[in-house]
């Protein structure tokens, strides 16, 4: 099915779609659906898989998470206290860029996004 699209849109000239789409042009199948939940007859879905790396990276994620935590909420000890401390005396200039205007938090900010976009723009492939 092709759909000749203008105006606004930016697209022009005929669009192909997808088998499935062809349900939401068709009111009757669409209502059929939604309403009763009977299939409208489109296209096979295909079914994800799942393998023994994802479930590890779950795993690994949910662990980092947990002792992000701990980390966070546990009751100070001597050693992670040096670690924190060597920690923030190797970033003091960092948090000297922070003055607590609101333009600072615009600025960090941006520059997350502006950092995030070109990790993004380096790594993702077509």
């Amino acid at each position: 099915m092709a759909i000749e699209t203008s105006g606004g849109s930016g697209a022009v000239g005929p669009v192909a779609l997808d088998p499935t789409a062809h349900g939401f042009f068709d009111r009757g199948a669409y209502v059929a659906a939604v309403l009763h939940g009977r299939p409208s007859g489109g296209g096979d879905v295909p079914t994800p898989s799942i393998g023994v790396l994802d479930v590890l990276v779950g795993l690994l994620t949910v662990a980092g998470a947990c002792a992000l935590a701990y980390a966070a909420l546990a009751p100070p000890r001597p050693r992670l206290h040096r670690v924190g401390v060597a920690a923030g005396d190797a970033i003091w200039w960092l948090r000297s860029l922070h003055t607590g205007y609101v333009a600072d938090y615009v600025t960090w900010l941006l520059t997350g996004t502006v950092v995030l976009g070109g990790i993004f723009a380096l790594t993702l492939t077509t």
